[in-house]
C-alpha cells in the first residue's frame, strides 16, 4: 500500500528519491500548471484499405511549472543555489547510474508518482555585484516526465 505524501505545513516540495536525498522547498505556488498526456501510434497499411489502422504502442505524461527563487538575504547565493540544484537533476554520476526520479509534493496533484526532470529554463535577473555577480532573482520554468516502475491502466490514468 502506497502512502500519500502530504507537507503538513501546506509547503511544496521537490524530493529527490535516491542519495543524496536532497529536496527543495519552493518559495511560492506555481501559477500555473500545464499537464500533457501524448499516445504514440503505429501506422500499419493494410493492402486494399483507405486508410491506415493505427496500433498504440506508449504514450507519455509530462507537466510543467513556473515558479521564481528569491534572494533570502543570508548571505548565500541561494537563487543560484537552487537553479544549479534542479539543473543537477537531469543528469547522471556514471554512464550505468540511473536518471533521477522526484516526487513533487503539492497535495493531491500529483498523487504520490515518480518523475524525471525533462527541461529545466531559467531566467536570471536582479543581479548585485557581491563578489561574484549574483542573481536576486530567477524565473524559472521546470518540465517533469511521469517515470513509473509498473505499467498503468487506464483506471490507472483516470484516477485523481
Amino acid at each position: 500500500m502506497q502512502h500519500q505524501l502530504s507537507a503538513i505545513d501546506g509547503s511544496i516540495y521537490i524530493l529527490e528519491l535516491a542519495e543524496p536525498f536532497g529536496r527543495l522547498e519552493l518559495q511560492e505556488a506555481p501559477k500555473e500548471i500545464t499537464k500533457q498526456r501524448t499516445g504514440n501510434y503505429a501506422e500499419i497499411n493494410v493492402p486494399g484499405r483507405n486508410n491506415p489502422l493505427h496500433h498504440y504502442t506508449g504514450g507519455s505524461d509530462t507537466f510543467s511549472m513556473s515558479c521564481q527563487f528569491l534572494y533570502d538575504g543570508s548571505g548565500v547565493d541561494t537563487v543560484n543555489r537552487d537553479v544549479n540544484w534542479l539543473e543537477g537533476l537531469m543528469g547522471n554520476d556514471s554512464y550505468n547510474a540511473p536518471t533521477r526520479r522526484v516526487k513533487v509534493i503539492f497535495g493531491k496533484i500529483f498523487n504520490n508518482k515518480s518523475y524525471i526532470v525533462k527541461s529545466v529554463s531559467s531566467k536570471l535577473t536582479d543581479f548585485i555585484n557581491d563578489k561574484g555577480w549574483s542573481s536576486r532573482r530567477a524565473e524559472v520554468t521546470i518540465s517533469f516526465a511521469l517515470d513509473m516502475d509498473n505499467n498503468r491502466s487506464i483506471s490507472d490514468i483516470r484516477q485523481f
